[in-house]
């Protein structure tokens, strides 16, 4: 319920910023705490999570990683490891 929520807690946010890479697919978005969306910024997934700079408590870049493994594949799974953004969006 609190997806939902008029408190607006949660965003879907861009794995890889639409800005950076211009992919608005579903490959290319999860559903995130706005504070750790509004955090991030203009970073990558993985931008964000190797910096370590998080004043938000967010997880080790191993346990991203086991993480990431775990509960996604694909594209999408491709885009949240990613360490380097392409030069071309993939279809």
């Amino acid at each position: 319920s609190k997806l939902f929520s008029p408190d607006r807690l949660y965003d879907i946010d861009h794995i890889i910023p639409k800005s950076r890479y211009f992919d608005d697919s579903l490959a290319n978005k999860v559903v995130c705490e706005t504070s750790i969306n509004e955090e991030k910024s203009n970073r990558t997934a993985w931008e964000y999570i190797t910096q370590q700079n998080s004043l938000l408590g967010i997880c080790s870049e191993a346990d991203y990683v086991q993480h990431v493994d775990k509960i996604f594949y694909g594209r999408k799974k491709r885009n949240l490891l990613l360490e380097k953004i392409p030069t071309n969006p993939v279809d």
